[in-house]
C-alpha cells in the first residue's frame, strides 16, 4: 500500500493521531520505565513507526469517543452547544434569525436547522473552523491523556526515589499538576469550540450583507 497517497486532514492528526500516539506512549512508557521507553522509541525503524501511526489514528477515534460520551454524561448532552444556545438569545442572534426567515420566506427553523443552514451557505468561507475544532477535541483528548499521564508519572518517580514518603509526596504533586494543566486544556476546549460554532453565525451574516452591497451596486 502507497500510503504517500493518503490525505490527511488536520483533524486526523491534532484530533486522532496526536491523542491516540500520546496514549500508546505512556501505555509503553508505564511498561517500561523511562529508560526503557527511551531506548526503544529510539530504535523504531520507519515500518515500526508507520504501523504506529495507523495505530495512534485508531486508538485516538477511542479517545474521542470516551471522552465525548464521559464529558456529555458529566456535563448533559448540550453541553458544546450551550454557547451557540446563549448567543441564540441575543440581539445579534435575533438579527440572523430575521435574516435566515427572509430569505426562507417563511418562519426559522430551530437553532440546530438555522446552525446547519448558515454552515451549508457559507461553504469555504470559515476554512479555520477545522482547526477550531481539531484543536478544541484535541484539548478534550487531553483530559484523557492526562489523567492517564498520572501512571507512567506514578512509574518514573518510584524507579528514581527509594523513599517512599518523598515518592508519595512526588507523586501527589504530579497528580496537583496535572489536575492544573486539566484545567488548561478544559478552557482551550471551550474557547475553540465556542469559536467553531459562533463564527458561523456572524460569516453566514457577513456574506447575506456582501451579497446585498454588491446587488444594490450593481443596481
Amino acid at each position: 500500500m502507497d500510503l504517500s497517497k493518503l490525505k490527511i486532514e488536520i483533524y486526523d492528526f491534532l484530533g486522532l493521531i496526536v491523542p491516540g500516539l500520546v496514549f500508546i506512549f505512556e501505555v509503553w512508557a508505564t511498561y517500561e520505565g523511562w529508560n526503557g521507553f527511551v531506548k526503544s522509541v529510539a530504535s523504531v525503524s520507519g515500518t515500526t513507526l508507520t504501523i504506529l501511526l495507523l495505530v495512534s489514528f485508531c486508538v485516538g477515534h477511542l479517545i474521542q469517543e470516551s471522552a465525548d460520551a464521559t464529558l456529555k454524561w458529566w456535563k448533559g448532552p448540550q453541553y458544546f452547544r450551550k454557547s451557540r444556545d446563549a448567543f441564540w438569545t441575543t440581539e445579534e442572534g435575533k438579527a440572523i434569525r430575521q435574516v435566515i426567515a427572509d430569505e426562507l420566506g417563511r418562519e426559522a427553523p430551530p437553532i440546530d436547522g438555522c446552525f446547519d443552514y448558515c454552515l451549508t451557505k457559507i461553504k469555504d468561507r470559515f476554512p479555520k473552523r477545522d482547526l477550531f475544532i481539531a484543536t478544541s477535541d484535541l484539548s478534550r483528548a487531553m483530559l484523557v491523556l492526562l489523567i492517564a499521564a498520572l501512571a507512567p508519572l506514578a512509574r518514573f518517580i518510584l524507579d528514581g526515589v527509594r523513599d517512599s514518603r518523598l515518592a508519595s509526596g512526588l507523586i501527589v504533586l504530579s497528580a496537583a499538576a496535572l489536575l492544573l494543566i486539566c484545567r488548561v486544556a478544559w478552557i482551550r476546549m471551550v474557547r475553540f469550540r465556542d469559536l467553531s460554532e459562533i463564527t458561523v453565525f456572524r460569516a453566514y451574516l457577513a456574506m447575506v450583507t456582501e451579497s446585498k452591497i454588491r446587488t444594490a451596486e450593481k443596481d
